[in-house]
């Protein structure tokens, strides 16, 4: 993939600087990160202690993939729910390195 910001360093520099002149991304970013994890624990409370279960089996977007991961799922959550919130990087590939769907 060609970046250009690379290529044209002064012209991504001043499409930032007017960016940031409308519209405080990264402070909209956090805010949606937050919300995110807000919106899940509220969800997890509201679920019970068998919001696991629950997970593996009734919610439709994790009903498939979340059986796979087994207790790494659960873990990952927990690490999640237990770090700061950040902003990550979105992926550039369509797979976890390392990750084998079955």
């Amino acid at each position: 993939m060609l970046n250009l910001a690379l290529l044209m360093p002064s012209l991504a520099s001043a499409m930032e600087k007017t960016l940031r002149g409308v519209l405080d991304y990264p402070r909209v970013a956090m805010e949606v990160a937050q919300y995110n994890k807000d919106s899940f624990v509220a969800w997890q409370k509201k679920a019970g202690a068998d919001w696991l279960h629950i997970m593996e089996t009734q919610v439709p977007q994790w009903r498939t993939s979340w059986p796979k991961g087994g207790a790494a799922s659960a873990q990952a959550v927990s690490e999640w729910l237990a770090s700061p919130t950040k902003i990550h990087a979105c992926r550039n590939a369509s797979a976890w390195p390392g990750v084998v769907v079955i």
